[in-house]
């Protein structure tokens, strides 16, 4: 069997070096070079202009978000992930709902309340005190010490 170095109108060449009629997912058929192109990391399939199609839930923990305005679409990290610009969004601290990263929470889970330190602990500092309706802590009123 020979490798293939360029393919037929209709199909396009496979890192495994042989034409096809389709590309494999995360790749996307480039119709000018008639080569199969990388998808951008957080697509699981993606046009030709970089827009993702769909998004992997199972494995890359993502789900489709449309830009109506820009006409784009992203596979964003489902809640309990963030985006660390790899193929695989990367899980919150188990204290947090949302984050951005591992050391800054923009939402805690139950029983947890985010501090002024963009992390989420089990009770409050004092002067501060638990809003379980928004999982934050909040400032007491006036001179309160708890």
């Amino acid at each position: 069997m020979s490798n293939c170095t360029s393919c037929s109108p209709g199909y396009y060449l496979r890192l495994d070096n042989m034409c096809y009629s389709t590309c494999l997912p995360r790749f996307f058929p480039n119709t000018l070079s008639l080569v199969c192109d990388n998808c951008p990391y957080d697509c699981y399939t993606c046009d030709s202009k970089g827009n993702c199609l769909t998004c992997n839930r199972t494995t890359d923990f993502r789900a489709l978000l449309v830009n109506s305005t820009t006409q784009t679409s992203r596979c964003v990290p489902m809640n309990g992930y963030f985006d660390s610009q790899i193929q695989i969004a990367s899980l919150c601290p188990a204290s947090c709902s949302l984050c951005l990263n591992l050391t800054y929470c923009t939402s805690c889970s139950n029983n947890f309340f985010l501090r002024t330190d963009n992390q989420c602990y089990s009770t409050c500092l004092t002067r501060f005190y638990a809003d379980s309706s928004t999982n934050t802590c909040k400032n007491c009123l006036y001179d309160c010490y708890t």
